[in-house]
């Protein structure tokens, strides 16, 4: 029965992890090898009944390489989702940061402004202001 578990590793060290999960499968698959030397001698001898248990052994070796390679691409993908969110988001605060480059002093001046624009507006709109 296979289960999942999970554990956290700084963000640098993900691609070195997978690395090392891909050389434990290399690892499982070399010694495959063996076993299809073993059924080639047995089917030779005329013992299918061990050629059979030689190639199940196979297939559990290829079906947990199947399931390390999987869990790899998922961890891989995650990653490289995660660095393109992070990428996305830094883009988004250096352009936020390009578009509120004012000084204060500038900020101060349109406010002003901005401020005499809007009581000169209500002077003209106010039907009961004199002279109006």
């Amino acid at each position: 029965m296979r289960v999942n578990i999970s554990f956290s590793v700084d963000l640098e060290e993900v691609p070195k992890r997978v690395l090392r999960l891909l050389g434990e499968a290399s690892d499982e698959l070399e010694d495959t090898q063996e076993f299809f030397e073993n059924t080639t001698t047995h089917i030779g001898s005329e013992n299918y009944i061990s050629s059979i248990e030689e190639i199940t052994k196979v297939r559990d070796i290829l079906a947990s390489v199947d399931a390390r390679l999987d869990d790899c691409m998922q961890i891989l993908s995650g990653y490289s989702k995660t660095l393109t969110d992070l990428a996305t988001k830094e883009h988004q605060e250096q352009q936020a940061q390009n578009t509120s480059e004012f000084s204060p002093e500038q900020v101060a001046w349109v406010e002003q402004e901005l401020k005499k624009l809007q009581e000169a507006k209500n002077e003209t709109t106010d039907p009961f202001k004199e002279g109006g």
